[in-house]
């Protein structure tokens, strides 16, 4: 379960209200690999693997990883909750990186949260919130170390 920001101090989301509430129309379920890019039009929840890039249209919606989620390769949204592994660069105007959260690659964001716990191997940029910027390279490097 995640606890998303602007639902109430101490209330816990379900799966279901989760996705729901973030616009999320497809699931990777557990057990489950998917190999290649994904371009998406609307958000999604990992449960399980996927080899190759997670992109929304236009870096609109939302990617929302699980615990046992693992990608290996990079992500394109509005936004993205981490509870698992990324192996790639993440690119989002909001990024939370929950405490069981393990990343290594570059973030590009408008705004980062992360959780005690969380691991982010890799450079940290921060972004204008225009969303034409997420696709840009970022020239300032600013280097977090989780331990």
């Amino acid at each position: 379960m995640f606890k998303l920001p602007g639902k109430g101090k101490d209330r816990k989301q379900t799966s279901h209200e989760t996705a729901q509430g973030l616009g999320i129309t497809s699931l990777i379920a557990k057990g489950v690999t998917v190999k290649g890019a994904m371009d998406l039009q609307a958000g999604i929840k990992i449960h399980g693997r996927v080899l190759g890039d997670v992109t929304i249209a236009d870096g609109s919606g939302v990617v929302l990883l699980h615990a046992e989620s693992e990608v290996f390769g990079s992500i394109l949204a509005e936004r993205v909750f981490v509870a698992g592994t990324v192996q790639g660069d993440i690119r989002a105007r909001e990024v939370h990186l929950y405490g069981t959260a393990n990343v290594t690659g570059e973030v590009s964001y408008g705004t980062i949260v992360i959780h005690d716990g969380a691991i982010l191997n890799g450079y940290a940029h921060h972004k204008n919130a225009d969303r034409s910027l997420l696709r840009e390279k970022v020239q300032t490097k600013v280097i977090i170390d989780a331990k």
